[in-house]
């Protein structure tokens, strides 16, 4: 309901777009096939497919559209609590119940990792027909000459024009 008042609101003032905060470090809104625990018994709020679908259509009713956000490679200690093998360290992690910048990441050497940021991707441009996403691609922190596991001479740089 915050959500269709909010597009509500856009719409009365003549905005067009939405950004759609869908995943951080503290938590995962969003469900992606094949990675029910990303939401699943989290204890946290996330929306379901069908209910993003229903907001899109509210929103391109009353000419708003809804730019997703999922934040990777970092601010991913959400999904890598459950998912730990997606990182360089393999883990364990907690979910932080604060504010912070974390290390952690989404291994650009792991071809797991790759594989379920494609499909996060796919599955985010399913559900949103908006021309574009946005996948944050910051906080990205290595140390000074530190490596990323699984690349070949991989330094502390992502290219995100030719990476995913």
């Amino acid at each position: 309901d915050d959500l269709l008042r909010i597009v509500d609101i856009l719409s009365g003032l003549k905005l067009n777009m939405l950004h759609l905060h869908l995943s951080d470090d503290q938590g995962w809104r969003f469900p992606v096939d094949g990675y029910p625990a990303l939401v699943e018994g989290r204890g946290h709020d996330w929306y379901t497919k069908q209910q993003l679908r229903d907001l899109v259509s509210y929103a391109a009713r009353r000419h708003v559209s809804i730019v997703p956000e999922i934040d990777m490679p970092g601010h991913v200690l959400s999904a890598l609590v459950e998912y730990p093998r997606f990182s360089c360290s393999g883990g364990p992690f907690s979910l932080p119940t604060g504010e912070g910048i974390f290390s952690d990441i989404l291994c650009i050497g792991n071809d797991d990792a790759i594989a379920f940021a494609k499909t996060v991707v796919a599955e985010v441009c399913e559900v949103f027909p908006a021309p574009f996403i946005h996948l944050g691609g910051m906080r990205f922190l290595c140390k000074p000459g530190g490596r990323v596991r699984n690349v070949s001479g991989a330094n502390c740089r992502w290219d995100l024009r030719t990476s995913v």
